[in-house]
């Protein structure tokens, strides 16, 4: 299940559903809305399609605000922003009530 606001985002087509699909991905590897490394490649046989598609899904759900990512010294790290923790929802990286 994917949150609301990323739904959202989904419906009014400012996200394509390849960007739903990958986000649910990402939050099986989320821990605990902790950064983590993202191997794109394998990722992209995960759910099935070209490496390329990844990398605009990420760059779609950054701009959004619905994770971010950090270039690091071994790449990049990437965070959910748009996340239900502890009973609390976490919209953008903003909670909300």
């Amino acid at each position: 299940m994917i949150p609301e606001a990323l739904h959202e985002d989904i419906v009014s087509g400012n996200l394509k559903d390849k960007d739903g699909t990958l986000y649910y991905a990402l939050c099986k590897k989320s821990y605990n809305g902790k950064e983590f490394q993202l191997n794109i490649e394998c990722l992209a046989k995960e759910i099935k399609c070209h490496p390329n598609t990844i990398r605009s899904s990420l760059n779609r759900l950054c701009k959004l605000g619905h994770l971010s990512r950090k270039r690091n010294w071994s790449g990049y790290t990437t965070k959910l922003e748009t996340v239900v923790k502890n009973q609390q929802t976490f919209i953008k990286g903003k909670i909300c009530r």
